[in-house]
């Protein structure tokens, strides 16, 4: 089975069967092209005479990477701050002490 569109062979598959589309893949697939280490899309393109097109979509996939990190801290932090104040600006949470590690944590909403 391939990735539909792209012709990847999927790196792992889902209970089910499906290809895996998780984070841990697609960083298997775009590897680290900052630095110049292309992942498993570019050795695709490359073997098919592609080596630009590899490129591009490593870039892609490690772009989407960094959105999706962004997206979950939007969503996990600063949206729910932003309706968290108080008619006088403040913001009341409940601190957690894990008494094992002594690690201070909140929630409602979580800081």
């Amino acid at each position: 089975m391939k990735i539909k569109g792209l012709g990847i062979p999927p790196i792992d598959y889902t209970p089910s069967g499906m290809p895996t589309a998780d984070t841990p893949a697609i960083k298997v697939l775009a590897g680290n092209p900052e630095k110049g280490a292309y992942g498993k899309a570019y050795d695709h393109f490359k073997s098919i005479g592609k080596e630009e097109e590899g490129k591009v979509c490593c870039l892609a996939l490690e772009n989407w990477l960094k959105f999706k990190q962004i997206e979950t801290l939007l969503q996990t932090y600063i949206v729910p701050l932003q309706s968290a104040p108080d008619a006088k600006g403040r913001i009341h949470c409940s601190m957690n002490l894990n008494t094992e590690t002594g690690r201070i944590s909140s929630r409602k909403p979580n800081l």
